[in-house]
C-alpha cells in the first residue's frame, strides 16, 4: 500500500531512509520523498497520495512495536538488514507469496504480478481516476511523458475518459 501511495520504484524503496521522508499534515496530507539517488536523471522530490502518511505512521509504529525505534538514518523497510539486496530480495519473497496466496499472481490479461506492478497501478490509478495532466505526473513520479505514453496509458480504456472528454471547462 505505500508503494501505490507513493509513485516509487522498487529500487527506491529499497535504499529509502526515513530522512528521506517529509510528513505535512496541513490542510493536504502527504509525504515529501526525496531518495538520495534515482534511477534516472529526474531525482526531484516526490509528493505522495494522502493515505502514504497514515501508512507511513503505521510503518514507525510496526518498528516501535518490535523494539525497533527508528532514527533518521535507519531503513524503512527491514532496518536491521544492512544487506539491501537481501532486504529487497526478502520483500520480494513476501509479495510474492501473498499474491500466491491471493490467488492474484497474474492479472486479468494473464501477465505476472511483481514489485514493479505497484509502481504501475500507482500510476495508472492517478491516469484513470484523476484530472492530472501527464507532465505533472510525469515529473512527480520521476519519468517523462514519453515513458507514461509507452507503458502507462494502455490502461486507460475509452469508458475511463468519458467525463473528461464530456467536460466543458469552466471559463
Amino acid at each position: 500500500t505505500f508503494n501505490v501511495n507513493t509513485f516509487l520504484r522498487i529500487s527506491d524503496i529499497k535504499e529509502l531512509k526515513h530522512r528521506h521522508i517529509e510528513v505535512n499534515e496541513g490542510k493536504v496530507k502527504y509525504l515529501l520523498i526525496q531518495p538520495e539517488v534515482s534511477k534516472t536523471k529526474y531525482n526531484s522530490p516526490v509528493t505522495s497520495m494522502p493515505e502514504a502518511v497514515e501508512i507511513y505512521k503505521d510503518i514507525i509504529e510496526y518498528h516501535k512495536s518490535h523494539d525497533n525505534p527508528h532514527s533518521k538514518n535507519d531503513y524503512v523497510f527491514f532496518p536491521k538488514i544492512e544487506n539491501r539486496t537481501f532486504a529487497l530480495d526478502t520483500i520480494r519473497r513476501l509479495f510474492n507469496r501473498i499474491l500466491e496466496v491471493a490467488e492474484l499472481k497474474t492479472n486479468a490479461s494473464g501477465d505476472e504480478r511483481t514489485l514493479y506492478s505497484l509502481r504501475h497501478s500507482s500510476i495508472s490509478f492517478r491516469l484513470i481516476r484523476s484530472d492530472v495532466d501527464m507532465l505533472t505526473l510525469a515529473k512527480n513520479a520521476r519519468t517523462s511523458v514519453e515513458m507514461l505514453e509507452r507503458f502507462y496509458t494502455s490502461a486507460v480504456t475509452s469508458s475511463d475518459t468519458v467525463k473528461k472528454i464530456q467536460s466543458n471547462r469552466k471559463e
